[in-house]
């Protein structure tokens, strides 16, 4: 059992024993698992638009193929477990999620969830399937690597700048190019935690701990010895409204570190601070969605690198199964002086995507799209235009 979490896991098991939640027997419920799949066939026109579009391990919405596998079991009555597998050419076989869910009361909306699971915060998390996107990219909060990378601190603002736009492929402050920038939250790297959530209509909560922060996880063995607090909190008077905000704070960088830190200095005193907001709106055939980031990383050497972003997003849903959908984004980087001026630590960056879906059938979308993203560098904007077209197939 992971060290950092041990005591977590440990306050589980108290209140699991003060609620009375009995212990699975055979008489709760039959032991059963369901296997279920989501198969994205997908095709773009433009390399370097694409390599914006990347995750961490290689793969893309636009990816010619990416396969999901579910694995769903109920262990008793009280207790279910998930698994998610995902394949792709590009990053291989791996498991986004593994955990449990513990249901107390059924007639009460509360659950405890424990393993690899989902960030609980923001609200893109259940809309990141390709049957629940109205178009196919990723928010760049949840997506977008920045040139900040886990794996190596810039000593000196030069070094830093140097390195923007260069996310994707892996910044070099130096010492040679290494993994891909972090983005605001990693939408898929989930990690290893513990976390509280359900409802008290009107209000709607998430709240817990997990080993790392959300713009890098550490879902093996705990690359930090701390925990990240992280939640959300939201209200919903009516079905067709839903505001809410999130929060999160926790260490981003691994221990290993800690010899080049400054005396007297460890990786707790650099986290990552994160304040969400977000808007849904739901009105007859129109869906409006947006979602607002402001972030902060505590660096040893080159002070805090903040970063803002945002997005809004908009579906018209027609009889006849066809949609449109369009999404605005943005992030914006603070400024930093090195020997040559002040500058955006990391060049900002816009992207637009529009497109248009239809329902082939009732698990079977289909959907193409053109993105517009630009990079503005110092002294000039560099634009990037993709079309992609994607094929959705649940079974």
């Amino acid at each position: 059992m992971r060290r950092a979490l041990k005591p977590a896991f440990a306050l589980l098991a108290l209140i699991l024993s003060l609620l009375g939640v009995p212990e699975a027997r055979a008489a709760d419920a039959a032991s059963t698992l369901r296997v279920h799949g989501l198969l994205d066939l997908g095709w773009h026109s433009d390399d370097e638009a694409f390599a914006a579009n990347q995750f961490i391990a290689g793969d893309s919405p636009f990816s010619p193929y990416r396969l999901r596998l579910y694995f769903d079991g109920q262990a008793s009555a009280q207790v279910q477990v998930f698994v998610q597998a995902l394949l792709t050419e590009a990053g291989g076989t791996r498991v986004d999620g593994a955990y449990a869910l513990i249901t107390p009361w059924e007639d009460k909306d509360l659950h405890l969830m424990a393993g690899k699971i989902a960030w609980p915060i923001g609200t893109w998390a259940p809309r990141t399937y390709s049957d629940k996107n109205p178009l196919i990219g990723v928010p760049l909060m949840y997506q977008y690597h920045t040139s900040l990378r886990w794996d190596d601190i810039p000593r000196t603002t030069d070094e830093l700048v140097a390195a923007a736009g260069a996310g994707a492929a892996g910044p070099d402050y130096g010492g040679g190019i290494g993994s891909p920038g972090m983005p605001i939250v990693d939408d898929f790297g989930w990690d290893f935690g513990v976390v509280a959530q359900g409802s008290v209509r009107p209000l709607e909560f998430a709240f817990g701990a997990t080993q790392s922060a959300p713009s890098w996880a550490s879902p093996g063995e705990d690359a930090n010895r701390g925990l990240t607090a992280l939640g959300r909190l939201g209200y919903a008077p009516v079905p067709e409204l839903r505001v809410g905000v999130s929060g999160a704070r926790g260490a981003y960088l691994p221990r290993f570190f800690g010899p080049y830190l400054p005396v007297g200095k460890s990786e707790q005193d650099y986290p990552q601070e994160l304040l969400m907001a977000d808007l849904e709106v739901q009105r007859g055939a129109l869906e409006l969605r947006a979602e607002a980031a402001h972030n902060d990383w505590k660096t040893p050497y080159v002070g805090t690198l903040g970063v803002q972003s945002g997005y809004v997003e908009a579906r018209w849903t027609f009889n006849a199964g066809w949609w449109l959908a369009s999404r605005a984004e943005t992030e914006r980087f603070s400024k930093v002086t090195g020997t040559s001026g002040t500058y955006p630590w990391d060049e900002n960056v816009d992207r637009f995507e529009n497109g248009a879906g239809y329902r082939v059938s009732r698990n079977v979308l289909a959907k193409a799209v053109w993105q517009h993203t630009v990079q503005h560098e110092a002294d000039k904007t560099e634009p990037y235009d993709m079309y992609g077209a994607q094929l959705s197939v649940k079974f």
